[in-house]
Formats: C-alpha cells, sequence, structure tokens
C-alpha cells in the first residue's frame, strides 16, 4: 500500500477497499442512488492514495460504468478515474456477469483474509459459476490461482495441486504473467512440501528460484530460497538450510519485508537442530515480534529459546503450545507439538515425547472441527 497523504485514509487494507466496492455494487443493484454516490464518493478520495491491485482497478471501471448507466441523469464521471476505455465495447449483459463474478470474488477474499476459509471456498465456489458466463481466459487461470492457494491453506493439497495447474496451463499461453508463473511454481512446491514429496518440493522451488533470477526479481529470489531452506530443513539437512536462509536474507528488499521474520525464525531453530544454538539471534528475534506486535513468532521464538537451553519443563512447553491454541494457529500447533515431542524423544524422555505426540494429533482434529464449523 502506497503512503496516503491523510490521516484517515492511513490504515485503509485491499481488503478494505474490496469491501467497499462490494458494498457499492450492492447499492448500484438496488437503484439505491443516495447510497451509491456517497460510497462512489468515499472511494474516489481513497483510491488516489492507495496502491490498488489490477484486479480492482477493473472492479471499479466495471461499477463506474454500471454506475453512469444506472444514474445516467447524474453522470459525474472524474476524470482521473476515467473507467476502462474497452468497456464501451462491451455489452451490458457481459459487465453484469463480469460485477456478479467479482463481488463472490471479493466475498470470498474477504472472508479468506478473515481466516474463515470455509466460507470463503462457499464464495469462491459461486464465483466458479459466475466465471461460467464470462468468456475470458485469464480470469479463469486467476480464479484458479487463487482458490488454489485458498486450498493450500486448508491442505486440501490435492485440490490445490489441480487448480495451480490449470491457471499455470492458461498462463503459460500468455505473454506478461511471468509473475503468475512463478507463483504457480511456488504454490506447486509448497504443496509437495506439505505431503512430503520432497524432490517434487525441491524442483518447483528451484525452477522458480531460476525464473526469478531471469526476471531479476529480489523478493522472488529471496522468497524462493527461503521455501529451499525449508525442504532442506524438513530433510534434516540443516547446514544446507542455514546456507539459503542466509542468501535469502542478503536482500534488502526482503528483510525488509513481512517474510523476514519467518527466516530469522528458520534459522534459529535449524542452530538449535544442528546444536549450536544462538541466543543473539533468538533475541533479535523476540525483540522484533515485540516491535511489531507479531504474537505467532514470538511464542515460536520463546519455544526455541527453550529448547536452546536444555529445559525438560513439560509445564513451560505446554504453557506455549497454549498460547498458539489461543491464537486458533491449529496448523503451527500440530506442527510445534510434534516438533517438541522430537525433541523430548532425543532426550530419552519417551513419556513426554508421547504426550506432545498426542497433542500434535488432537491439534489436527481442532482444526477440521474449526473448519466443519465455519
Amino acid at each position: 500500500m502506497g503512503e496516503s497523504e491523510t490521516v484517515a485514509n492511513e490504515n485503509i487494507s485491499t481488503i478494505d477497499i474490496a469491501d467497499l466496492l462490494n458494498e457499492w455494487y450492492l447499492r448500484i443493484r438496488k437503484h439505491d442512488g443516495e447510497g451509491a454516490f456517497d460510497l462512489k464518493d468515499k472511494i474516489d478520495e481513497i483510491i488516489p492514495n492507495i496502491e490498488l491491485k489490477e484486479d480492482l482497478k477493473y472492479y471499479y471501471s466495471l461499477l463506474s460504468y454500471k454506475h453512469d448507466s444506472t444514474f445516467p441523469s447524474f453522470h459525474t464521471q472524474k476524470a482521473e478515474f476515467v473507467f476502462d476505455q474497452s468497456l464501451l465495447n462491451t455489452s451490458l449483459d457481459e459487465i453484469d456477469n463480469m460485477l456478479s463474478y467479482y463481488f463472490y470474488l471479493n466475498k470470498g477474499t474477504i472472508e479468506f483474509n478473515k481466516n474463515n476459509l470455509n466460507t470463503a471456498i462457499n464464495y469462491y465456489t459461486i464465483a466458479e459459476l459466475k466465471l461460467r458466463n464470462i468468456s475470458n481466459e485469464i480470469e479463469m487461470a486467476l480464479y484458479h490461482y487463487r482458490i488454489a492457494k485458498l486450498y493450500f491453506q486448508v491442505r486440501q493439497t490435492l485440490f490445490s495441486i489441480n487448480h495451480t495447474k490449470k491457471a499455470q496451463g492458461i498462463f503459460t499461453g500468455y505473454e506478461n504473467f511471468d509473475m503468475y508463473l512463478m507463483g504457480c511454481k511456488q504454490l506447486l512446491g509448497a504443496n509437495y512440501l506439505d505431503i512430503e514429496e520432497y524432490d517434487l518440493a525441491e524442483k518447483f522451488f528451484l525452477e522458480a528460484l531460476n525464473d526469478s533470477k531471469r526476471a531479476k526479481s529480489n523478493i522472488f529470489i529471496s522468497s524462493s530460497m527461503h521455501n529451499l531452506a525449508i525442504v532442506y530443513a524438513r530433510q534434516k539437512k540443516f547446514e544446507k538450510s542455514v546456507f539459503y536462509i542466509n542468501k535469502a536474507l542478503e536482500c534488502k528488499e526482503y528483510s525488509e519485508s513481512k517474510h523476514y521474520i519467518r527466516s530469522i525464525y528458520l534459522l534459529a531453530s535449524n542452530y538449535n537442530k544442528i546444536n549450536n544454538p544462538n541466543n543473539a539471534l533468538m533475541q533479535k528475534g523476540l525483540e522484533y515480534c515485540k516491535e511489531h506486535n507479531n504474537i505467532e513468532y514470538e511464542i515460536k521464538f520463546k519455544i526455541e529459546s527453550l529448547i536452546a537451553n536444555n529445559s525438560m519443563d513439560k509445564v513451560a512447553f505446554n504453557n506455549l503450545l497454549n498460547q498458539i491454541e489461543k491464537q486458533y494457529l491449529f496448523y503451527d500447533l500440530e506442527f510445534q507439538s510434534k516438533s517438541i515431542s522430537n525433541y523430548f524423544k532425543k532426550n530419552g524422555d519417551l513419556e513426554n515425547a508421547y504426550y506432545f505426540l498426542e497433542r500434535s494429533s488432537q491439534s489436527r482434529n481442532k482444526q477440521m472441527q474449526k473448519e466443519v464449523r465455519k
């Protein structure tokens, strides 16, 4: 998001804009002129001060066109927001189909960002039905790409892989979609990593790395290196993992991004795994988390600190896992519980190793129950 010129707009996010655009759409559909104009004015004030994604720009253009055709006597289109000129040659029926599709697509994205994943899937499914009325391959590819990411989040691996490959197949036939193609390879790698197909995960992450080097995309280069580091860490190739993390962190742009703390955490965890704990690094990570109010990774660093100090305090580990559970981070709870189980097993405490392994299994069940309730 770009810098805002006014205090009121400083905290406006992409999701906020998507929500406002959807509300504008509903007001237009209801022929609520006053409400539609109020929302249009509000959105027009915000848009110049933020960096808007291409799909939301297009949604805005569609809404502007529909707004002016619905309320022709009150045409007040602002010059700086002239709608996409290609819409002049588009039928109103097709515009209505596109608007309906974008409405449900945005509803899905909003719920996805709230972590209401099953609700998001329901909206995306409706969006797919609407998309069948639109003869636009790129929109179809973008849809598959979005829902592939969602299925990855809920660990529906085969669904995610299937949608990713569909998106990849379409993007391959068009120019200027290199970033999406790299994203597809990252997503395929992440899915194969989840099901422990390490050779395939490494293959796709290496392809993404090579593509990002050709595109000279520093963020993609570093994120690909971070992902490779995870692959090697899962295979207990910790020195190789450390090498790739350090390479990722050489990029200033990456080190200033939200991904930075993930790499610092993985680095600290790797040092613990090779019995070479780096307390200074863990302290650095903890300070960063407190400064940025990152509760999730603050808890993870505290767990690594216990491991670094050879703690066998079951209660201390359990309390930290309880904090993760309070955040409803059940996948993290599962992974951390399993990691702690391995730690106790390595130190000969089989009773507590079994206890934390059971907790790992229970956390998986809780995640499934959470998704069923939504």
